[in-house]
């Protein structure tokens, strides 16, 4: 209050042009007294006699490294005609020491007007051991051009001695640079990888912006009756569904039909029930490979007198998903639980498959588990869970894959040892081979060589690959995109070489590794046909599948030894011939 009105009294003195040489005051000592002066105390000799802490501050114990948290501290100041006034921490006129505190430091002095105060605070050392960062509520894959709120990671340091600190200022930086707006961070299409660091500890997530669409449901979602997607219409949600309900009836659950799900405008397709039957039907204009996901809330009452709720599983929510007729495979994702009755949206993945140029129905079929007694003996509570488990979704995100397919092949000239990336002029090239050891015959015996891990040829492309090879293929991609990868390949695996009989060769124990720009990924159950007299027989089979990035590309297969081997042979000739006769 003093601090104000002396400050609007300082800015009209300097307003002033002319003023008189006896307007003129002396500064205000500290204890009160002025040179000159009639006695009575000018607004410019006012100043604070007391400063003491009111209310400290919330936090008092520090590990080093962190800095300072005025939070919840209040403090007065008496002034010297006797006003009492009370400030925070914020309003102080320096706080010291600053920046991240140290082990000697047990106290911290506040200044305001000249005068000091100090409050007592811990400052222990000690070791950090890791640092964890929880990204569940927020969606890692988004179409591209979308904002993502990064501040709603959350962030724990951990300590050796096993102690654990929610911790928020944190340095969150992306390529170095700290990034500018958390809060509203735009999504541009490629892979985008965030550095968090605090204490020293520092930990990673990054997010993938992808071509797609979002659709988000509202009041007017669903139809009055069934109808294909068009361009115009691009999304529409079939009629619900009816199924069984209950609803107390004088103290009794009686049961009633009801709609299995409305829409409203908040919380899109809302209310949905066990057993409800979604369809979704939504337009595209190509025919791709395509993820699905949904931006969902819920909450499972295991306790509804008190109003508790667990996550819920989404393999458990949905008990079928088809696209266009075919069954997928439901995605491993959790909506978070929350307290007294809260629904918490967030992201999750859903399912992934091919959509067909036009209108395609996504059908989504949830299961009784979380409305059914699972979890409870008494009929009448797994009747109640019909009306306490309450599920909606807001909107459903269709990230697409590569527009059209793309075949790369492999000739003579696909090992290149001059680039090392690969360009739109140059969209294919494989880095050289590794060296290997290799088995040949000499004077009757097997003798132990080295020898490149594979060729190439026009004819058949990466060929003679060998036991331990490493194929490191760069390949170039406009967009980024989620993909599926395959393979035109053949292979014979002779358990008995002396007749030329080969056998099938199973991708999963053909490769011991395969990881895409760096990020291990899931081998496919692929197999290589088997044949007679020598001979290779090309199929198509898929690999694996992965994020590609815009640009260059590095797909890195590791041939393992598991055909080369004696995995079914007891002869060490024949385990060495091995290692040549598989190709």
């Amino acid at each position: 209050m003093k601090k104000s009105l002396q400050t609007i009294i300082a800015c009209l003195l300097c307003a002033l042009c002319v003023f008189s040489v006896a307007c003129v005051k002396s500064p205000t000592s500290s204890s009160g007294s002025a040179s000159g002066g009639s006695g009575n105390i000018e607004p410019d000799e006012y100043y604070v006699t007391e400063f003491s802490v009111l209310t400290p501050p919330t936090k008092t114990k520090y590990t080093v490294g962190e800095k300072f948290d005025y939070s919840g501290m209040r403090l007065k100041a008496v002034w010297n005609d006797g006003e009492e006034e009370e400030i925070g921490a914020y309003e102080c006129d320096e706080i010291s020491p600053k920046g991240a505190l140290t082990e000697n430091v047990t106290e911290m002095t506040f200044e305001y007007y000249g005068k000091k105060t100090t409050y007592p605070i811990t400052v222990e050392k000690n070791e950090v051991g890791s640092l964890t960062i929880d990204t569940s509520q927020i969606n890692l894959r988004v179409v591209a051009g979308s904002y993502v709120n990064l501040k709603d990671i959350a962030v724990t340091i951990n300590y050796a001695d096993g102690r654990s600190d929610a911790v928020t200022d944190y340095s969150l930086t992306e390529n170095g640079a700290e990034v500018e707006t958390p809060s509203r961070y735009l999504v541009e299409a490629g892979e985008h990888i965030f550095a968090v660091s605090y204490l020293g500890a520092v930990g990673t997530f990054s997010i993938v912006g992808f071509n797609g669409v979002t659709y988000t449901f509202d009041a007017n979602s669903i139809a009055s009756a069934e109808t294909a997607a068009t361009k115009d219409n691009p999304v529409i949600v079939a009629p619900a569904n009816t199924v069984k309900n209950y609803k107390k009836v004088d103290g009794s659950w009686t049961e009633y039909q009801a709609k299995a799900f409305v829409a409203n405008q908040a919380d899109g397709i809302t209310g949905i029930k066990a057993n409800a039957v979604i369809r979704i039907h939504f337009y595209s204009e190509n025919a791709s490979f395509a993820k699905f996901g949904m931006n969902a809330g819920t909450y499972y009452l295991t306790s509804p007198a008190v109003g508790k709720i667990s996550p819920v599983e989404i393999p458990k929510l949905f008990s079928k998903i088809t696209l266009n007729g075919s069954t997928l495979a439901v995605k491993d994702g959790t909506l978070p639980g929350g307290e007294k009755w809260i629904k918490t949206f967030g992201d999750v993945d859903l399912c992934e498959g091919y959509m067909k140029e036009g209108d395609n129905v996504l059908e989504l079929t949830l299961s009784d588990y979380y409305w059914m007694s699972g979890m409870a003996s008494d009929e009448n509570y797994g009747k109640q869970l019909y009306s306490e488990t309450d599920v909606s979704i807001r909107s459903l995100t269709i990230l697409e894959s590569v527009q059209d397919e793309a075949t790369l092949k492999f000739g003579g000239s696909s090992i290149n040892s001059e680039l090392t990336v690969s360009t739109a002029e140059n969209p294919l090239l494989v880095e050289p081979a590794n060296t290997v050891k290799n088995y040949k015959k000499v004077d009757g015996s097997w003798q132990e060589t080295t020898s490149n891990a594979f060729g190439v040829n026009d004819s058949e492309g990466i060929v003679r690959i060998k036991a331990n090879a490493v194929i490191k293929i760069h390949f170039y991609r406009e967009t980024a995109s989620f993909a599926k990868i395959s393979i035109n390949a053949a292979a014979y695996y002779l358990m008995e070489p002396a007749i030329g009989k080969t056998y099938p060769v199973e991708f999963e124990k053909l490769f011991s590794s395969v990881t895409l720009n760096g990020v291990k990924v899931d081998i496919k159950n692929g197999i290589l046909p088997g044949a007679e007299k020598w001979t290779k027989t090309f199929v198509n089979a898929d690999l694996c599948e992965g994020n590609l990035k815009a640009g260059d590309n590095v797909l890195e297969l590791t041939v393992s030894d598991y055909y080369w081997m004696s995995k079914s042979s007891q002869s060490e000739s024949d385990s060495n011939q091995l290692y040549g006769e598989t190709d």
